[in-house]
């Protein structure tokens, strides 16, 4: 990820998601109550990572999965002991243990968010 992000640490910051949204968050706070905007701006999140991964380091998921949390965003974060990240999109894709996970986490979810839920399932 270091080309994609410009090499640096502060390049590598800017581009993340997780840091946008804590930044947005401490902007758009001016008053309100952060679960009304949390809710407003991020769904329930999973995240998955093959603890054999060599392209993301299992620390940057970590990382992303704790900031998010500090803003209020409910997330479930599964480690996948057995794969890398080609094994975590292919298997998505195709099918295995991460769509399985995936799968159970959406069906999990569906009394709190049923209509993000229902549209997600419709796509796969």
């Amino acid at each position: 990820m270091k080309p994609a992000c410009g090499f640096t640490r502060d390049s590598f910051d800017h581009f993340s998601p997780a840091m946008r949204l804590k930044s947005l968050l401490y902007k758009k706070l001016q008053g309100r109550n952060v679960d009304e905007i949390v809710n407003e701006l991020m769904p329930d999140t999973l995240l998955i990572h093959g603890v054999h991964d060599a392209t993301v380091p299992f620390t940057s998921t970590s990382e992303a999965g704790n900031i998010l949390r500090s803003c209020g965003v409910r997330v479930c974060q599964e480690q996948y002991m057995t794969c890398g990240h080609p094994d975590v999109v292919m298997e998505l894709m195709l099918g295995g243990k991460t769509k399985e996970i995936v799968m159970n986490w959406l069906t999990n979810c569906r009394s709190s968010s049923t209509i993000i839920v229902d549209e997600l399932l419709s796509k796969l």
